[in-house]
């Protein structure tokens, strides 16, 4: 194929009056030519506005963020025939990300030897395992010899209808685009994220899909029916034995591929089946492609569709590779493997061993550690529990092989519709550094680590599971951590109960999270919290709700304190603790919390708990024998902090107000609320936290 012309060459494939954009609606359907006047008529308006704004820097780049509309394709076609040289970028890319690329891709233009004489299609940014996109050059040329492989393997002709299921600005949703332009073929567009055959006009011929979309049709067998004439092209990610299996249970084609954006997709595949065996190998190499293997099993590509700024079409792949039964296989990645105590972890080998076991996915992230050098943590899918997992990788690993810390794959690892290994590779030493943390508090969490922090210190009597519904409502802006403090919830530490040794632990956990955070404390939580700071602990913000500074007076300080150790006294089963919370809420102080929903199974909950831990807390974390905080906060006025407060709870509404006249703290009042503002009025708190935060 000698694509001297690019332009001449796009005309003669859009010539055609067969159907090309097809549509649920039959009016809205397009044929090649028609599609092509739309273009055309496009690229004559680019034309004109480039003479305008580009006389002087003569700059052939277009910057894209396509959505997978009918616009952002007529746009794709219409740039090329106004000789627009495409940089790719995903939906809601930063404006300065894209100018920064646009500059390195312009100098890469002119001074890049290897890309003379190409004529250059577009730019593909592709991260692989990396954060920082790399951006990758394809020519015309590797556009249509790789959609000519393609093609040729799969049998694709212009009786066949390919659906873009995968993004635009992905290599994987270009070239469907060129393939069916090659063949004559028909194509649609479509969200990647919410595919449904309510979306198709009829069942696709050929449906290019990563493996996550696969697993969400498997899974739905009502859609089954459907697709049962179409082939699926898996790619972009491994597949799971378990999802290959499915494949072969309910006899669904598909053919397992080999690729990467330096090579405009596939370059491997295996024939269309059912069969779990084959679909395991990613086949064998297209036409035109040479696959050798070096010293180190890693595979060399040599392709005519590989990227001009490899010299001779040759990439040497990181990618470990071996053959069986003429057949590839991958078996990991040698920037991958990582010694661990000594010993050499190849971890798709860990990860195979564990999925053949019964995990539906696996992915081992190297953390580094001082004893060990580097050490294995698990990210997993699947219904299992953590446990579970556990227990499957003792059964079935040496111990020098089993990951030391396990983490359920979270959502936010997930862009669009392909699992990031680089969000892993940057969160996963925050998560081991807060499974660390537990064993000085037991813990929740929730969020993104990538965001910012928040602590959250309960109340008096209460427990981590009090911030639930704050943490629910935070997840998006935020990533926050709720504490069990000493003799409440699962924390039953009794060595802890005490201002100083709590000020250690809390110097201990700063230490071993080692990522700024803001301090958030309830009522008791928000004086401990108080406390800590003003004894040196380093936080970004401190916000207290419902807390004071202590009691000034000392008579009364050791009143308070006698009256804390007496509280308890009267109580001897579950049945009195029952009794004693339901007068203790009717305080003035709480409002109308009992008439809250939720109450019932507040004061329920509250009931099974062993009060005796309680009254070992108020021992020493009692307001009677705190010190009085005053003092501290007149030598901080640098402190950004925070007081909250219901507009119902008179007692701590005087003592924020103290807060704010005196010490400059930021005040926030809640309307139609009393002393638990987070409990009562949720959204209103949450609310006030964000606006504070990010301010």
């Amino acid at each position: 194929m000698n694509i001297i012309g690019p332009i001449k060459f796009l005309e003669e494939l859009f010539s055609k009056e067969n159907d090309f954009l097809l549509s649920s609606f039959e009016d809205e359907t397009l044929t090649y030519k028609e599609f092509f006047q739309l273009a055309k008529d496009k690229a004559q308006n680019f034309k004109e506005s480039f003479e305008d704004t580009c006389k002087e820097t003569k700059n052939s780049l277009v910057s894209l963020t396509p959505n997978n509309t009918r616009e952002d394709l007529i746009n794709i076609l219409a740039y090329w025939l106004a000789g627009r040289v495409l940089i790719f970028h995903a939906p809601e890319t930063s404006a300065e990300f894209i100018k920064e690329y646009e500059v390195l891709i312009s100098k890469d233009l002119k001074t890049n030897e290897l890309l003379k004489d190409k004529t250059i299609a577009c730019y593909i940014l592709t991260s692989g395992s990396t954060a920082r996109p790399k951006p990758i050059p394809l020519s015309f040329e590797n556009l249509f010899r790789a959609s000519k492989k393609f093609c040729k393997h799969f049998n694709v002709n212009d009786q066949c209808y390919l659906p873009i299921t995968l993004p635009l600005y992905h290599v994987g949703g270009l070239m469907i685009f060129i393939r069916s332009i090659t063949e004559g073929a028909k194509l649609s567009l479509h969200n990647p994220g919410k595919i449904s055959p309510e979306d198709f006009p009829q069942c696709p011929s050929f449906m290019s899909v990563v493996p996550l979309q696969l697993e969400r049709i498997l899974d739905s067998k009502e859609q089954h029916k459907f697709y049962r004439e179409c082939t699926f092209i898996i790619g972009g990610a491994k597949t799971s034995h378990e999802t290959l299996s499915k494949i072969e249970q309910y006899k669904f084609k598909a053919s397992s591929t080999y690729g990467m954006s330096e090579t405009c997709a596939m370059v491997m595949a295996t024939k269309v089946t059912s069969k779990a065996s084959v679909l395991r190998s990613i086949g064998k190499p297209l036409e035109n492609v040479d696959i050798s293997l070096d010293s180190r099993s890693a595979l060399i590509i040599k392709s005519d569709s590989t990227s001009p700024i490899f010299r001779d079409g040759v990439i040497v792949t990181n990618d470990m590779a071996f053959t069986q039964e003429d057949l590839f296989y991958i078996k990991g990645r040698i920037d991958d493997v990582f010694i661990s105590g000594g010993e050499n972890i190849n971890p798709l080998e860990v990860e195979s061993t564990l999925i053949e076991s019964g995990i539906s996915d696996a992915f081992v992230i190297p953390v580094e550690d001082e004893k060990l050098g580097m050490m294995s943590t698990l990210f997993y899918t699947g219904k299992q529990d953590q446990a579970e997992i556990k227990q499957l990788a003792s059964s079935n690993l040496p111990p020098f092989k089993r990951p030391r810390y396990y983490f359920k794959v979270p959502d936010y690892a997930f862009t669009g519709i392909k699992l990031k290994k680089s969000i892993l590779k940057e969160v996963a030493p925050l998560l081991v550094s807060i499974e660390r943390a537990r064993e000085l508090f037991p813990l929740t969490f929730s969020g993104d680590p990538r965001r910012p922090w928040i602590i959250l210190l309960h109340g008096f009597m209460g427990e981590k599971e009090d911030w639930h519904k704050i943490q629910e409502l935070l997840r998006d802006k935020f990533f926050t951590i709720a504490l069990d403090l000493p003799g409440h919830g699962e924390n039953k530490n009794l060595t802890s109960l005490s201002l100083e040794k709590l000020q250690m632990d809390f110097a201990e956990l700063s230490q071993l999270l080692a990522k700024p955070f803001h301090l958030l404390g309830y009522s008791q939580g928000g004086r401990l919290a108080l406390g800590l700071v003003m004894r040196g602990l380093e936080v970004e913000s401190l916000i207290l709700e419902s807390a004071s500074a202590g009691i000034v007076d000392e008579d009364e300080r050791e009143k308070r304190y006698q009256s804390d150790l007496k509280l308890f006294n009267r109580i001897s089963n579950q049945s009195d603790l029952r009794e004693f919370l339901i007068y203790w809420y009717e305080n003035p102080l709480f409002g109308k919390i009992k008439e809250h929903q939720d109450f019932e199974h507040f004061i329920n909950k509250r009931s099974q708990y062993d009060w005796k831990l309680w009254s070992e807390a108020l021992k020493s974390f009692s307001v009677g024998i705190q010190p009085d905080y005053r003092p501290f906060l007149q030598r901080r006025k640098d402190l950004n902090a925070l007081t909250i407060c219901g507009e119902r709870d008179h007692k701590y509404l005087a003592a924020s107000m103290e807060l704010k006249t005196r010490y400059g703290l930021s005040f926030e009042k809640i309307s139609d609320c009393s002393h638990n503002t987070h409990f009562e009025c949720p959204e209103e708190f949450a609310n006030i936290i964000c606006k504070f935060l990010e301010s």
